[in-house]
């Protein structure tokens, strides 16, 4: 429910038109009243009507790009790093800068990039699905504030956004373990709780429906996978000698862990075991055999997420847009075996 003028009044305890003076600079309003307000306001998170209004009156040439400085794992990897000098240089182009806005506790935390824009610091902001809460989507509609989100939820059309195609992504990579005629297929995941991996995980599952193959010859495994777990994998006796298998492992590490697993078990790759692996990074390169990878482009993403909100920012009847940035099947030696 947005905060209105009466809210902000009944908080600092004071007259609607008090507050209205204040939020029209009347020097007649002393100092401390005039404090207790802002006080209520920023307490509300309260947003003045004309805000959105001004946007188009000053530019600061700046756009703001969400982190979450309590989880600096989720940013030091190569792949956010791409997305990162992807929307520096796309902007850059059109004469913004890009600046990092720190945000540590979503649903708490959002009153820090509010009060930034209503500072006018920044033009548009770029925010990460995971910190994408609730609250800060309300805020930024309601303002009508240009912001695009990288990544998607499930069944959120209301706002633009970019993301990988992981749907397509599981889809290419379980077409292309069948292709190679492996007889049995394993799909290595984390949690499988995150909606790509959920999606991945649909690809696959529905592309092999689609290819004929049985189900008791595809299995999704999600965990940890320590070095027992895939040993017992690799070792399952109900699985013909006979019987090739391809695994798709959701990181490089995991797919040089089984790879390496393979080698001290006698079990020849890509022979016997074929292994393809999401991402492609160094260590999929280096690995011998080098691993076959679904290469995700986090940098077209960037790109199109800063073009996205570019046009948003420039169209005055922008209607929301999505945008699904395919992925392709790079081949190593890994998957090397019949064609």
């Amino acid at each position: 429910m947005r905060v209105t003028i009466k809210d902000v009044a009944k908080r600092a305890g004071v007259s609607t038109s008090t507050v209205s003076r204040v939020l029209n600079k009347n020097s007649v309003i002393s100092p401390e009243t005039t404090e207790q307000i802002h006080k209520a306001m920023r307490d509300l998170n309260y947003i003045p009507n004309d805000l959105a209004r001004s946007f188009a009156k000053a530019s600061s040439h700046v756009i703001g790009l969400v982190v979450d400085t309590g989880s600096p794992e989720d940013y030091s990897n190569r792949f956010f790093c791409n997305t990162v000098f992807a929307l520096e240089s796309s902007f850059h182009k059109h004469g913004y800068n890009l600046m990092v806005v720190h945000a540590e506790i979503p649903d708490q935390d959002e009153r820090g990039i509010i009060r930034l824009i209503q500072g006018k610091k920044i033009d548009g902001i770029i925010i990460p699905e995971k910190l994408a809460c609730e609250r800060l989507i309300a805020e930024l509609q309601t303002i009508s504030f240009p912001f695009v989100v990288l990544g998607k939820r499930a069944s959120v059309n209301s706002y633009s956004w970019v993301d990988i195609d992981n749907m397509q992504a599981g889809g290419i990579a379980a077409r292309y373990l069948y292709a190679k005629e492996y007889q049995e297929f394993y799909f290595l995941v984390g949690s499988g709780d995150q909606i790509f991996e959920k999606e991945r995980i649909a690809g696959f599952s529905e592309t092999m429906k689609s290819l004929g193959v049985p189900t008791e010859s595809y299995h999704i495994l999600a965990g940890e996978h320590d070095e027992q777990d895939l040993k017992k994998t690799l070792e399952l006796k109900h699985v013909k000698r006979s019987n090739r298998r391809g695994f798709l492992c959701s990181s490089d590490r995991l797919a040089a862990k089984l790879i390496h697993l393979s080698s001290q078990m006698a079990i020849s790759v890509p022979e016997q075991v074929g292994v393809l692996c999401f991402d492609h990074t160094d260590v999929a390169e280096c690995m011998v055999p080098a691993i076959s990878c679904i290469d995700v482009d986090t940098y077209e993403q960037g790109a199109q997420a800063a073009e996205l909100l570019l046009k948003q920012m420039q169209e005055k009847e922008f209607k929301c847009r999505h945008i699904l940035i395919p992925t392709k099947v790079i081949e190593r030696d890994s998957t090397g075996g019949l064609a």
